[in-house]
C-alpha cells in the first residue's frame, strides 16, 4: 500500500512491521540476503518521511568518518567541537549501519552508543531514526561476526526481508520493470505527521507481555531482559497508533510480534504471541523436545520411580510460566499416573492453580490433550492414558 508508492516492491508481508518500527522511533535490525534491497529500501523510506539520510558501511567505516576531526580553533577556546563533512553524522536525521555484523568488535562496540542513544561521545546529534542491516550469520558469508548480545537486545525488532523467492509473479515484474522509478514521495510524511500526534491512553492485551516473557523462558529456554518487555510494550503501542490512524490497515497483532526475537525463528515467534493474544490452543506444535520427552517419561511405568519424579518436577515447574489453558493440558496428560506419590503432587499443584475456563476451552483442552497423548506413543479414554492395544490405567 505505502511502500509500493515508493517503488518498493515484494515487501507486502513486512509493511505493517516497518511501519510500526517508524511509529516508534526505535532501533530497527533489517535481516536479509545480499540484493534483497535493505540499503535502497531505507533510503526511500527516509526521504518520503523528508529526513537527511546516511548509509554507513560498518566493515570500513571508521571512526573519525563518523565523527569527524576536532575543531582546533574551538580546542583553543576550551569547548569540543567538530569538522563536519559530507560522512559526518551530527546533522543526520535517518541512519542506517549496514553491514553491522561485519563491523570489528571494536567498531561495534562504538555504533553501541548511536544506536542506544542516538549521541556520538556523550553529544547529542538530530538522529531521529537508527536502523541496522545485515546478512544472515552463515557460512554463505564468510567475513560476518557474531553481533554483541548487549547490541542485539538495543533493537526493537528484527525484520527479516524477503528474497524475490518469497514473492509472487507480479512482484517480481514490478521489481524489473519499475523497481528504479523513484523520484520522490513524501507519502511517509503525511501519514506519520497523523501517527505521531495519536495519544495512547490503554494498551489493548498489555498483560500478556508477562506471560510471554515466562512461556519464552520455559519453553524455548529464551529469557528476555526488562529492556525487551519496555520495548515489547512501545511496539504495541505503535501497532495501536497505526490501527487508529490508518483503519484500512489490516494488522495481524502476532504477525508484527513475530518479529520481537533475534534468536527464535519469526514463525515460531509468531506462534507464541498466537496463542496469548488470539487464544489460540496450539500446544503440539510448540512443544520442545525437552518437555515431550519428559512428559513420556512421567508417564512410563517402566522407568525409575526416582527419576520419573524428578521430571516431573521439572514440567511442574515449567508450567508455571504456561497461560492457564496450556498447563491444564499438561496437567491433564500428568493426571493419569497410577502412583500415588507422583499424582498426589501433580493434584497439588492442580488445585494451587486457578483454572477458569470456559465450557469450549475444556472441549478445547481435552481435545489436545488427546493429540499429544498420542504423539507420545498413548491412548486416551476417559482422562486416562494406555499403550495401545493395553488396559487402561486405573
Amino acid at each position: 500500500m505505502y511502500l509500493e508508492k515508493l517503488s518498493i516492491f515484494g515487501w507486502e508481508k513486512i509493511e505493517t512491521t516497518l511501519l510500526t518500527a517508524l511509529a516508534i522511533k526505535r532501533p530497527v535490525l533489517l535481516i536479509g540476503e545480499c540484493g534483497t534491497n535493505k540499503s535502497e529500501g531505507t533510503r526511500r523510506i527516509a526521504e518520503s518521511l523528508g529526513l537527511k539520510f546516511c548509509r554507513y558501511d560498518a566493515s570500513k567505516a571508521v571512526f573519525e568518518d563518523v565523527i569527524g576531526f576536532p575543531n582546533p580553533q574551538k580546542l583553543s577556546n576550551g569547548r569540543l567541537d567538530y569538522v563536519s563533512t559530507p560522512l559526518t553524522i551530527w546533522d543526520k536525521e535517518f541512519v542506517l549501519i549496514d553491514e553491522i555484523n561485519r563491523a570489528p568488535l571494536q567498531m561495534q562496540n562504538k555504533w553501541f552508543e548511536v544506536i542506544n542513544e542516538r549521541t556520538l561521545m556523550g553529544q547529542p546529534t538530530k538522529i531521529k531514526y537508527v536502523w541496522s542491516a545485515m546478512n544472515p550469520s552463515s557460512t554463505d558469508y564468510m567475513g560476518t561476526n557474531e553481533l554483541d548480545k548487549a547490541l542485539v537486545d538495543r533493537f526493537a525488532l528484527y525484520i527479516r526481508i524477503p528474497d524475490i523467492y518469497a514473492m509472487d509473479g507480479d512482484a517480481m515484474t514490478s521489481i524489473i520493470k519499475k523497481g528504479d522509478d523513484f523520484i520522490g514521495s513524501t507519502t511517509l510524511k503525511q501519514l506519520f505527521s497523523k501517527v505521531n500526534g495519536i495519544p495512547i491512553q490503554h494498551l489493548p492485551l498489555q498483560e500478556k507481555l508477562v506471560e510471554f516473557a515466562k512461556v519464552i523462558k520455559y519453553e524455548h529456554k529464551k529469557p528476555i531482559s526488562g529492556r525487551r518487555l519496555v520495548l515489547l510494550n512501545e511496539v504495541l503501542e505503535g501497532i495501536t497508533k497505526l490501527q487508529k490512524t490508518c483503519p484500512e490497515l489490516k494488522i495481524d497483532l502476532s504477525d508484527v510480534l513475530g518479529n520481537t526475537m533475534y534468536d527464535l525463528e519469526p514463525e515460531r515467534t509468531k506462534q507464541v504471541w498466537g496463542i496469548l493474544f488470539e487464544g489460540k490452543v496450539d500446544v503440539v506444535s510448540l512443544m520442545s523436545a525437552d518437555l515431550c520427552g519428559k512428559l513420556g517419561f512421567v508417564l512410563d511405568e517402566k522407568e525409575n520411580l526416582t527419576k520419573r519424579s524428578s521430571a516431573l518436577g521439572w514440567i511442574l515447574d515449567y508450567i508455571q510460566g504456561c497461560a492457564p489453558e496450556e498447563a491444564y493440558v499438561y496437567l491433564r496428560v500428568l493426571s493419569t499416573v497410577k502412583e500415588e506419590s507422583l499424582r498426589s503432587i501433580i493434584w497439588k499443584t492442580y488445585s494451587e492453580r486457578s483454572f477458569q475456563l470456559t465450557e469450549e476451552q475444556f472441549k478445547k483442552v481435552k481435545g489436545v490433550a488427546i493429540t499429544i497423548a498420542k504423539k507420545l506413543g498413548y491412548e486416551v479414554e476417559y482422562g486416562r492414558v494406555r499403550k495401545p492395544g493395553q488396559p487402561v490405567s486405573q
